[in-house]
């Protein structure tokens, strides 16, 4: 069928030094361009995993990451870093990430504030104990890269760009933000807007004795551009989420404590919040809108603020709808509709206000837009209000230079959710779970579940901090 569609206007982006660029079918080139806020690198050292790094890949590392980092202007990255080099195996990554950072201390008299980590290219296992050491038991930001890809010739400077875009999200730098004239909604000082998005995800199917995962993700900043996490386990495969009121105290506490310290800002309670919430059926709309708004607005009873007027939008990609441009129309590079692509009309629903928007550019085979489904709108948006901010947000996910497929709050959640594992102890019982399906009574199962709830650990709080989930 034919049906009418509307590109939304492209939003400009500001990087550092008043710094502007304007996407194209949803990418930009960066080159020549600061961050918006650059992090400090108080101190970095490096722990090298893979035997056949040898002396060649180290200097190229090395003079990567010290080039790369001034380019975009973040001060404090070292020539020469200490280097300690283990052997992949065991358990003690504690240790190692410890004794990187004495070797860095030793000389320099502080602690650093990065570790870098070269693995092999087949190295899962020393992924989630470096990222469990540092995120969870240390608190100190880790970047890991596979050999193969940071060494020569692939390790060029475009990779590195994109590793440091990762480094400054983690260090609390903001790398790009939407310039505000475009989003007057979300950067207006006097009325203080706040972006949350959750997600919960689930265990394969049949798994029985293992909890689902939730995760709640809030802007902190007044350019909507960073954000901090609270993640918590949960009933298995129970969609609402059950501590969402204290899930989100908690970020509005720390959206507080950044516009009051960091932006001075002395009215730093949010006025209007707009909620993302992903996965999430359609038969589970009025249970979703009736429980967890009433968790949104008692987390602001909690913290002891005035209720702020309140957004809740329902993000799916899981539809099968798909859109073709007309022969001779506006297609992008790969042949699909480009980036911007708003429906709101024929195919959405005759009695409820949703809207498809297509915000990211193709790649490969056919685009698949997002799906979304206001419940609750307390603002009065006007639909092309509510679309633009939503296409703007997707501008400004924190490691790419492409616009994504769905808001950032919401991508954020969905990569805090995925690394659930990261949050037990490796050498614990629960170190190395499966997703696979198990066959053990609905007791035991539930008693398992809630073990396994039990022994999930939070992220340290110096790591909490940032957006360390990247």
């Amino acid at each position: 069928m034919t049906i009418k569609g509307r590109i939304l206007p492209t939003p400009t982006l500001m990087y550092g030094q008043n710094a502007s660029i304007q996407p194209r079918d949803g990418q930009w080139n960066m080159r020549g361009k600061r961050l918006y806020r650059p992090a400090t690198i108080q101190g970095c050292a490096i722990i090298i995993y893979d035997r056949r790094f040898g002396p060649r890949q180290e200097e190229h590392l090395k003079r990567n990451l010290f080039d790369v980092a001034n380019m975009l202007g973040m001060q404090g990255m070292p020539q020469d870093p200490p280097v300690l080099r283990k052997d992949g195996t065991g358990t003690k990554f504690t240790e190692h990430l410890r004794e990187a950072a004495m070797k860095w201390k030793a000389v320099k008299g502080n602690m650093p504030n990065l570790i870098v980590a070269v693995l092999p290219d087949i190295a899962e296992d020393i992924y989630t104990r470096v990222k469990n050491a540092g995120d969870i038991k240390i608190g100190v930001a880790t970047q890991c890269l596979r050999a193969s890809k940071c060494g020569p010739p692939k390790g060029n400077e475009q990779y590195y760009v994109n590793v440091f875009l990762k480094i400054n999200a983690k260090l609390g730098g903001i790398n790009v933000i939407p310039k505000p004239d475009t989003v007057r909604f979300l950067t207006d000082r006097a009325i203080p807007t706040m972006i949350i998005g959750a997600d919960v995800q689930h265990p394969g199917p049949g798994v029985m004795n293992r909890p689902s995962y939730a995760a709640v993700v809030g802007s902190v900043d007044s350019d909507a551009s960073k954000y901090i996490a609270a993640s918590k386990a949960q009933e298995l495969r129970q969609e609402l989420i059950q501590d969402l009121g204290e899930m989100i105290a908690h970020v509005i506490r720390k959206y507080m404590q950044y516009r009051k310290e960091v932006e001075k800002n002395p009215n730093p309670a949010p006025r209007r919040i707009l909620f993302y919430r992903d996965g999430i059926s359609e038969g589970e709309f009025e249970d979703c809108k009736l429980l967890e708004v009433k968790q949104i607005f008692r987390a602001c009873d909690i913290v002891g603020i005035p209720r702020p007027k309140l957004t809740f939008v329902v993000v799916g990609k899981a539809h099968h709808i798909r859109f073709f441009p007309p022969r001779g129309g506006s297609a992008d590079r790969s042949g699909n509709a480009p980036a911007g692509l708003v429906v709101d009309r024929e195919i959405t629903s005759p009695v409820e206000y949703d809207f498809y928007l297509q915000s990211h550019g193709g790649l490969l085979g056919t685009s698949r837009s997002a799906h979304y489904n206001v419940l609750l709108d307390e603002n009065n948006f006007m639909p092309d209000d509510l679309q633009r901010i939503s296409f703007s947000l997707c501008h400004v996910y924190a490691r790419a230079t492409r616009s994504v497929s769905i808001v950032p709050a919401v991508y954020y959640a969905d990569n805090v959710c995925a690394r659930s594992k990261l949050h037990y102890d490796p050498d614990g019982a629960y170190g190395n779970l499966s997703d696979s399906a198990t066959q053990v009574t609905p007791t035991a199962g539930l008693d398992q579940v809630d073990a396994i709830r039990s022994a999930y650990q939070p992220a340290h709080p110096n790591s909490a901090q940032n957006m360390y989930f990247q």
